[in-house]
């Protein structure tokens, strides 16, 4: 038995989780349709009340005689809702609230309760009271836990009001076993209405989550194949096609571009010395620093374990070279620090060339330009920058 209670309550708990995730929905999907339902129902009570003037009911008390109670009723209750249509409409980009949602469900049965009591005097109908709990489970959703009290509530209110206004014992009976399978059914179909409501919404969640997680991994996968995963940097493929891109406008405009390559002097010691993870962290924080003294219209590449390459549009070989020391100086002023607190310090070999306004030339060309500018640059002792014509 305990065993069995702890299951109940674990599942209570696994439906009031469900439901916290699927309200907002429910109330957003309540609210686009109240403004329809309202004005519906407005132009029902209109014609009731008018069909109803004077039609009170040989039963009814003498104070009531004449008095177009029904009728007034009707046109009560059409004002309130024409008030909380102008409130909703007010209101129609925000939202709309639990309690609205409540109130006005306990508006359509209280009016239900009251609108059948009072038919009573006349025809002894509970059809009014009957078609609220139906009207309010086929239409409205709401938390079985709210519409429980709701349902309750009103039979309940509608149980008493019988009691005053129903004096033949036999249509007393028959009214109360009527209303009460009303008011079961307007909770059985708001139960079932959220159920399927929760199920569905639930649905639409994981596939829009499951949507969400595939685009991310869609944009991770084209970061991934741009861009290198040690230092964000691109990579080789994505540098040759900006690369060749900005040959194209340099070409079409006249204007010089000029390619910066450069290896990080002496690097094989920091993995032999610090171990392959202080490597990758001189690797990251170089690219970093190097990065930092780059134009943001330039193009920066990792094109191997410790090699960079730098493209510099509308940039002459002056220009470039200029860059180039300053780089050079960069890496060498700013010692990198490793997780064990020991202090790197780096240099790095640069190799310069330039596709001048009045050169024609490819991409691959200046590769290899650029390449025999660094290994001039590592030849002549490392540590400093050269430069290569573009033939």
């Amino acid at each position: 038995m305990k065993t069995q209670f702890q299951h109940i309550k674990q599942r209570l708990k696994a439906m009031h989780a469900e439901h916290n995730k699927v309200v907002q929905a429910a109330l957003l999907d309540t609210s686009q349709r109240q403004l329809w339902v309202l004005t519906s129902v407005i132009i029902l009570l209109l014609i009731g009340a008018y069909i109803n003037w004077n039609q009170i009911g040989p039963l009814a008390p003498a104070p009531f005689a004449g008095a177009n109670f029904v009728s007034w009723l009707n046109l009560g209750m059409a004002a309130w809702l024409l008030l909380v249509t102008g409130f909703i409409w007010h209101l129609r980009f925000v939202a709309c609230k639990t309690h609205t949602v409540l109130l006005i469900i306990a508006s359509f049965l209280l009016f239900g309760a009251v609108r059948s009591a009072i038919d009573q005097w006349g025809t002894a109908s509970v059809t009014i009271f009957s078609l609220c709990c139906v009207f309010t489970g086929t239409l409205m959703l709401v938390r079985p836990i709210h519409a429980i009290v709701l349902f309750s509530s009103a039979y309940a209110l509608f149980y008493y009001l019988l009691k005053l206004t129903q004096h033949n014992p036999l249509l007393l009976k028959l009214n109360q076993a009527q209303s009460f399978a009303a008011a079961l059914l307007g909770l059985v179909l708001t139960i079932m209405l959220w159920r399927k409501h929760t199920l569905m919404t639930l649905l639409q969640q994981q596939l829009q989550a499951s949507n969400d997680e595939l685009q991310q991994q869609k944009l991770q996968l084209e970061i991934l194949s741009q861009h290198d995963a040690l230092t964000g940097l691109y990579n080789r493929r994505e540098f040759d096609r900006l690369a060749n891109i900005e040959l194209l406008r340099a070409k079409r405009e006249g204007s010089s571009t000029s390619v910066i390559m450069t290896d990080l002097d002496l690097f094989k010691r920091v993995n032999d010395n610090y171990g392959h993870p202080a490597g990758d962290e001189v690797i990251r924080l170089s690219a970093e620093t190097l990065s930092n003294g780059l134009r943001g219209t330039d193009v920066v590449a990792r094109i191997g374990g410790e090699e960079f390459i730098f493209l510099l549009p509308s940039t002459t070989l002056d220009e470039a070279l200029n860059v180039a020391e300053k780089l050079r100086m960069s890496l060498l002023k700013n010692p990198i620090k490793i997780q064990n607190g020991h202090l790197i310090y780096m240099t790095a070999s640069f190799g310069v060339t330039t596709l001048s306004q009045d050169q024609s030339g490819t991409l691959d060309a200046l590769y290899i330009a650029a390449d025999l500018a660094l290994y001039a640059a590592k030849s002549l002792g490392r540590n400093r920058v050269e430069t290569h014509p573009v033939n």
